[in-house]
């Protein structure tokens, strides 16, 4: 049977892509670019001035505070009319939400239908008072550097 076909249970070998075009004559072919890191974002005080450490840039690995923000309306979300926001840190969003990286603050807030709160919200105290005794912690923010 050296030359016949033989039946086997492997699967298909998967394709590799093909390979880059060797540069042309005279250029320096390019390493690979780097994956992106996710910016840094702004962590603010839960209450302006309230806090033990300052406001800051934040690499989006580190964790703190979850408030969300809201431009409309949101069942369990509180009205804060002279910020046109509707703002929670617990109620609609499962409960207090500490010590999360960005992205799992980020999809708690998705989760939610609303958004991280930006720097500016946090500075003119548009989520102070909404509970779970952040208004001294560091909160993340929607803005980046």
């Amino acid at each position: 049977f050296d030359d016949e076909l033989i039946w086997s249970s492997d699967q298909k070998p998967e394709r590799s892509p093909p390979p880059a075009p060797p540069p042309q004559q005279g250029q320096v072919p390019q390493p690979p670019s780097p994956p992106q890191s996710p910016p840094p974002r702004k962590v603010e005080c839960g209450r302006a001035g309230n806090c033990p450490e300052p406001t800051r840039w934040a690499e989006p690995s580190e964790r703190h505070e979850v408030r969300c923000c809201s431009d409309t309306a949101l069942e369990k979300f509180r009205r804060v009319r002279e910020c046109g926001l509707w703002v929670s840190s617990k109620n609609g969003m499962g409960g207090c939400q500490g010590e999360k990286t960005f992205a799992e603050a980020e999809a708690i807030c998705a989760s939610a239908n609303a958004r991280l709160c930006t720097a500016e919200e946090l500075v003119n105290d548009c989520s102070r008072g909404t509970g779970c005794g952040f208004d001294d912690e560091l909160i993340w923010s929607l803005t980046t550097s």
